[in-house]
């Protein structure tokens, strides 16, 4: 795969082209002028105008209003369940106060010894509180290890969120240089299913898009959009009102059509430069992969972004499983039923295979037992198991599929398993090499998501590169 220098260029050439075909279009659309005319076949006269008909404060406030935007966004994201780890309202923030409060010591500020604090604030809680405050504070201090490791001043706040998904993402607060913040969000899923050497690093990820701004160039990508879209906005607008304020004629009709024409037309060319920008996106990821491993490690990294791949793939297994039994027996309230799978599912879970059957098994449990209850039928648990235990192998056995999934292979599909050696669940650098050297040569996919995503089965993902195509990246550019 290409070199961290090539990858860095080609994300800037990309940024470019997007902000240079964003700004044709304001220049355009500030010139244009459509008027009435029923000399013309379309009833409208396009034409250019020599003035550009947007006033420099509008133009301003356009361009500011996306960073107000994200402002907004950024408060909203952290609501809800979510815990600040980091940050002035945070855990760690009472703990410093209280251990300081009551060191006459002097102790050493260390995790050993806020442990009774912690057990003080979980007296009377529910069962449980305590392991999940000493998670949260050992995530904190991980976590502030690195901001202070990296110097990365910007990252004020840190939370971690009650999302099922394994993810991590970074937010720019207010995103003026100087005057932002970054915050950073880890859903509570990553740390179920990653050991502490896997958490930093997908810490330092995100801390590299800290590091190399690419909140705040997001954000200011898309300023010229809005722009955009108020100058179009305000040519349909005269057209809709020429239709508006005439009596209903052929000459309407042609109106009405051409605007509808218009707006494909202005569909098509906003859509345009998104497939640039996303390309530029899964480059940024790239570059943030390459930081975090520079900073813990190539192995652990690796690690972290398959077993990450690992339960993305359990949940989709999920998805794809409701969606076929639904084309075979009619009404499942896929989404409320997926929610549920992944409440009761062990949130450490990375097998695609046993969140397949589970998902079917939790299929026919519900489905039996609308039934019995609704028949108002008394059965024992040992009749009712029965019964499922035959219904969820019928089910499996069918090859009925609501996605024409493709064989698994071991020439399609590569199970990152069969090259862990000592079955430890973790790689080492010799077996990685071992994987990147089957997948090449099988042109493999590590996983099925990716395989119906290449053959055009499922939609690309958009804004990140496969786990795959990452682990090729960091193998040709830090692996001697």
């Amino acid at each position: 795969m290409a070199s961290k220098n090539v990858i860095s260029m080609q994300r800037w050439i990309a940024i470019i082209a997007f902000l240079a075909y964003d700004f044709i279009q304001i220049y355009i659309v500030g010139h244009l002028i459509v008027e009435p005319n029923a000399n013309y076949i379309i009833r409208y006269q396009v034409r250019w105008s020599p003035e550009f008909q947007l006033d420099t404060l509008t133009l301003l406030g356009l361009l500011l209003i996306p960073f107000v935007i994200s402002y907004i966004m950024a408060l909203n994201s952290v609501g809800g369940d979510m815990v600040q780890i980091i940050g002035p309202d945070s855990l760690m923030k009472r703990m410093q106060m209280e251990f300081h409060r009551g060191n006459p010591e002097a102790r050493d500020f260390t995790e050993d010894e806020v442990d009774h604090f912690l057990l003080e604030l979980s007296t009377g809680e529910p069962q449980g509180t305590f392991e999940n405050l000493k998670m949260l504070f050992h995530l904190g201090i991980i976590t502030q290890t690195l901001i202070n490791q990296t110097g990365i001043k910007s990252i004020k706040r840190v939370f971690v969120s009650d999302d099922l998904t394994p993810n991590a993402f970074t937010l720019r607060v207010l995103p003026i240089p100087f005057l932002g913040q970054d915050w950073i969000i880890i859903n509570r899923n990553v740390v179920d299913i990653l050991d502490d050497q896997e958490i930093k690093s997908v810490i330092a990820h995100e801390i590299g898009h800290a590091a190399r701004r690419d909140s705040w160039l997001n954000a200011m990508l898309y300023s010229p959009r809005l722009v955009i879209i108020f100058g179009w906005s305000i040519i349909l607008a005269a057209m809709a009102n020429v239709i508006l304020n005439e009596p209903f004629t052929l000459d309407s009709m042609l109106r009405f059509a051409t605007l509808l024409g218009f707006i494909g037309v202005i569909r098509y060319l906003m859509n345009a430069g998104q497939g640039v920008i996303n390309y530029a996106y899964r480059r940024t990821e790239l570059l943030a992969d390459y930081y975090a491993a520079k900073i813990i490690g190539l192995e652990d990294l690796i690690n972290a972004l398959i077993k990450i791949g690992s339960r993305g793939e359990v949940i989709n297994s999920i998805s794809r499983e409701l969606k076929r039994l639904e084309k075979m027996s009619g009404e499942v309230p896929i989404e409320q039923m997926a929610v549920q799978i992944m409440n009761y599912l062990d949130p450490s879970e990375t097998d695609a295979a046993v969140a397949k059957e589970y998902a079917v098994e939790f299929y026919v449990r519900s489905k039996l037992n609308q039934i019995f209850r609704g028949f108002q039928i008394s059965i024992s648990d040992s009749e009712f198991n029965n019964y499922v235990q035959q219904a969820k192998a019928n089910m499996l056995k069918s090859q009925v599929s609501a996605t024409p999934l493709i064989s698994e292979s071991e020439e399609q599909v590569k199970d990152w398993k069969s090259v862990d050696i000592d079955q430890n669940k973790k790689l080492d650098i010799e077996e990685i090499k071992d994987l990147v050297l089957q997948l090449r040569k099988n042109d493999s996919s590590i996983f099925q998501s990716e395989l119906l995503e290449r053959t055009g089965q499922l939609p690309q993902v958009k804004t990140h590169p496969q786990v795959s195509q990452r682990i090729f990246f960091l193998h040709d550019n830090l692996m001697d």
